[in-house]
């Protein structure tokens, strides 16, 4: 899995976070917004400012009842 090779390699890492900055985004659109927030609580909690996962995990938090609009 993705998850067990983040653990060995820079690349599959940065897949893996990646990934989960597109679930938080996807889960904010399905209406799903503590999950989505969760996801990108938890993002943010080991990521640095400017990184791509980092900026979608924010825009997930800055949506905030937007529900699945994503504040557009």
């Amino acid at each position: 899995s993705l998850d067990w090779e983040s653990r060995r390699s820079f690349e599959r890492r940065q897949q893996l976070l990646l990934a989960k900055a597109l679930q938080a985004k996807a889960l904010l659109a399905a209406g799903r917004e503590d999950e989505a927030r969760a996801f990108a609580s938890d993002l943010l909690s080991t990521s640095r400012p400017g990184l791509l996962w980092s900026n979608l995990a924010r825009e997930v938090l800055a949506a905030e009842g937007d529900g699945a609009t994503g504040g557009r």
